[in-house]
């Protein structure tokens, strides 16, 4: 017998209509939550916190289990947005946000207005929104919040067993701006056949901005033109990675020989060209060729794929 696939438009009634009953089934949770702080249960079983006991045997974040108590905290002070919930005209993450933001400005809480934010925007978004609005009624408590988060930055870089480190942190807003502004730029397609996702644009833009701020220490032979940027260095003409079509500024290049040293290239202009971090990787592990015509211009040559010998006959 033939099994009947359903449509996208009967799985997209099913997906709203079961988030709804997780929506109502995580209020009753935040509830009993927000009761269970209460006693002194956890404490009786040796957790360090209400919170931490929820988190620990709920299996759930601390931020996860700190929304929950909130909303279960504030409840009856949410009636609308409650009702709004219950009518599918917002959901769970909403309630979260909306408590949140009750907690943070006290009696200047206006539910009725940031309902109808949450009405048009989501999760998200709404977040965002109750920022604003939280700096609107209380300015110096939420600057001074704001300044707060500065302490509680962090950054962890763990070493994997291949070697590899695997880096978890958090930073404040203003400082996570001032990274993600440094690491934008570079984080841009450097041309057609760049197919990178955008985690790995970023990560390698991490990379190359460290790269080219680490102070290294070596000496150099080099000429009187390149230590005065003067006409003819590199980079002094060229502001911007040679690699055709690549656009990655001068400051976050390296110089690269043309014809290599080891095979008898020299130092001289000629057989120097800048290349970004991405495309000289390219050139010494990824099997790239690059040569200079007599005007100047830079072609790229792919990779050979070679094949197995034939087999001689018997």
């Amino acid at each position: 017998m033939l099994e009947m696939r359903q449509t996208g438009e009967e799985i997209g009634y099913q997906l709203i209509t079961i988030r709804k009953v997780i929506d109502q089934l995580e209020l009753n949770f935040s509830k009993l939550a927000a009761d269970f702080v209460k006693t002194d249960f956890w404490e009786e079983q040796g957790s360090a916190s209400p919170y931490d006991w929820v988190r620990f045997n709920c299996h759930m974040t601390s931020n996860a289990a700190g929304d929950r108590v909130a909303v279960g905290e504030l409840a009856s002070n949410l009636p609308e947005s409650i009702q709004a919930m219950d009518d599918g005209k917002i959901g769970f993450a909403h309630l979260t946000v909306m408590a949140r933001t009750a907690n943070a400005v006290g009696q200047a809480f206006e539910e009725t207005k940031l309902l109808k934010l949450a009405h048009e925007n989501s999760p998200g978004k709404f977040h965002y929104k109750c920022l604003h609005y939280r700096h609107s009624v209380s300015p110096k408590k939420y600057s001074d919040e704001q300044a707060a988060l500065v302490h509680s930055n962090f950054l962890y870089m763990n070493r994997g067993d291949d070697g590899s480190f695997v880096l978890t942190g958090s930073l404040d807003p203003v400082g996570g701006a001032v990274v993600r502004n440094a690491l934008e730029p570079l984080a841009r397609y450097s041309g057609k056949d760049d197919h990178r996702l955008r985690p790995q644009r970023m990560a390698d833009a991490l990379i190359g901005l460290a790269g080219h701020k680490t102070k290294i220490q070596m000496q150099v032979t080099s000429s009187i033109e390149t230590l005065l940027d003067l006409t003819g260095a590199p980079g002094a003409e060229t502001e911007h990675c040679q690699w055709p079509g690549c656009e990655r500024t001068a400051p976050n290049c390296d110089g690269h020989h043309l014809v290599y040293v080891m095979h008898g290239g020299s130092d001289e202009l000629e057989n120097l060209i800048l290349l970004c971090t991405r495309h000289h990787r390219m050139v010494h592990e990824a099997g790239w060729q690059l040569v200079k015509t007599e005007s100047g211009e830079i072609v790229t040559i792919a990779p050979t794929v070679t094949f197995g010998l034939p087999r001689g006959p018997d």
